[in-house]
């Protein structure tokens, strides 16, 4: 028997993502999660990009958020191979301070 036919979705989940953070109010339902910086200075370089939360894994990653179609997404890259990557610096747009 595999995993599908034996996920028990009506028991309480034994872990949580609130035993692990707090929320964060105004966080987007979409998510985008890469393992591609070209895809995160991308979307940070083109878009009115904010920073909404931060990841602690060893150092710091950035959660952004942004509109894209008129739907708030957040989008971050994935903690693998970080000691070659660097976050990018956000584009000033809208008298905002990088």
């Amino acid at each position: 028997m595999g995993i599908i036919e034996t996920f028990d979705n009506t028991s309480e989940e034994i872990l949580k993502p609130s035993h692990m953070a707090e929320k964060v109010e105004g966080f987007p339902e979409t998510v985008i999660v890469t393992f591609n910086k070209k895809m995160i200075d991308i979307l940070v370089n083109n878009n009115k990009t904010e920073v909404i939360s931060t990841i602690r894994a060893g150092m710091e990653i950035p959660i952004y958020k942004a509109e894209y179609k008129g739907k708030e997404i957040a989008f971050y890259i994935i903690a693998v191979r970080f000691s070659i990557w660097n976050p990018p610096k956000m584009a000033v747009t809208n008298n905002q301070e990088a």
